[in-house]
């Protein structure tokens, strides 16, 4: 299951930081691990800076729908990657 905005947002602002979302990603990573989940598509997860798609510093719920939707379709058996 893929994670909210809301779950990355912290301070409930409705963006992002780099850290807020560094923060929320690696607790997220650590709570899987934790129950035993394993970690497929970590290696091709986007960075901050690749979600970030107009480069101003924070990320808004539509960047981070969109870059979980490039993500999803990426990593969906039978495309070749």
């Amino acid at each position: 299951m893929m994670p909210s905005f809301q779950d990355f947002d912290a301070n409930g602002d409705g963006q992002l930081t780099q850290t807020e979302f560094e923060q929320a990603r690696a607790q997220r990573i650590a709570e899987r691990s934790q129950q035993g989940y394993q970690m497929r598509g970590l290696a091709s997860a986007p960075s901050f800076a690749d979600m970030d798609t107009n480069n101003d510093g924070v990320m808004d719920p539509d960047e981070f729908e969109a870059a979980q939707a490039r993500h999803r379709g990426a990593a969906a058996p039978g495309t070749g990657q």
